[in-house]
């Protein structure tokens, strides 16, 4: 019996292109990816719109939000990060807490050259973060003090009334997790909710309009604390948030939670040994306008 054997294809010089061209094409890729994906000292900005429908509002009102910078620097003095700002022509710079390291609690010059240069462009006002609360609670730092000083607005578990352009506008702060709101902030929460005017909340944590702040009315709040998750997967977003889990809603970007509109900074450096990954430092810009 005839034995017949499968000759195999001819690899044509083509099909060795081919070949060489895909293999050429997915090392670029990998090393883009690479190298942008920890490309971790450009700045991203992210711009949100908010459209005002009330009389709250007057007149146009930008804000610059700054968060989770970690004593990170971009530029000498952080030069590229003040240069941006300033290009911004902000009307409000809202700080959202961890600026600095609670590893490190005495490294707050930073913040404080930074600071000292953002109050020459607009007003600055400061919502502390757990770092700093880890700092103040375990040390005899003086950062709240230095920062007020040099005319920066500390705002914690309170809050000021101020004008802006045409604009009267409440300014809180609060640093804490979900389950502390109703024990130690419901007394200030209830009091900036009945203020007739807009109301700004700087909430180091983002998760707290998950269930714990159905009871009173803001209009816009600010947070920082989780990174954007730190590692972002393209098409599917953020991977992980230690308090939230896998692949967690609150993480970046903006919400609506019973009418207040709730931005979420991806912040500016990192607290631990995990690299950002597809997460460039990011500055926020809110244009709240009225019509």
């Amino acid at each position: 019996m005839a034995e017949f054997h499968k000759i195999p294809p001819r690899r044509t010089p083509f099909y060795w292109c081919v070949v060489v061209l895909v293999v050429v094409l997915f090392l670029l890729s990998v090393t883009a990816a690479l190298h942008y994906g920890f490309a971790n000292d450009r700045l991203d900005l992210t711009f949100y719109q908010y459209q005002v429908k009330s009389d709250k509002v007057v007149s146009n009102l930008r804000i610059v939000q700054l968060s989770d910078l970690h004593c990170a620097s971009f530029g000498d003095d952080n030069a590229d990060l003040v240069a941006e700002v300033n290009r911004l022509s902000p009307d409000l710079i809202a700080i959202t807490g961890d600026m600095i390291l609670r590893q490190q609690p005495t490294n707050t010059q930073g913040v404080l050259d930074l600071c000292r240069q953002l109050v020459e462009i607009a007003p600055v006002y400061y919502g502390l973060g757990n770092h700093e609360y880890a700092v103040l609670l375990s040390t005899d730092s003086t950062l709240t003090d230095d920062l007020t000083a040099l005319g920066v607005h500390v705002v914690n578990l309170d809050y000021e009334i101020v004008t802006i352009g045409e604009n009267t506008v409440a300014i809180g702060g609060m640093a804490l997790m979900p389950d502390l709101v109703p024990t130690y902030a419901e007394d200030f929460l209830t009091r900036m909710s009945g203020e007739d005017c807009f109301k700004i909340l700087l909430s180091h944590y983002p998760d707290v309009f998950e269930s714990a702040m159905d009871d009173y009315s803001l209009d816009l709040a600010l947070c920082g604390h989780v990174h954007g998750g730190v590692i972002r997967l393209p098409g599917l977003g953020p991977l992980y948030e230690s308090n939230q889990g896998f692949f967690p809603t609150w993480a970046e970007g903006q919400h609506d939670v019973n009418g207040c509109n709730v931005i979420i900074s991806r912040g500016l450096g990192q607290s631990n040994w995990v690299p950002r990954f597809n997460n460039p430092p990011e500055l926020v810009v809110v244009d709240i306008d009225c019509y």
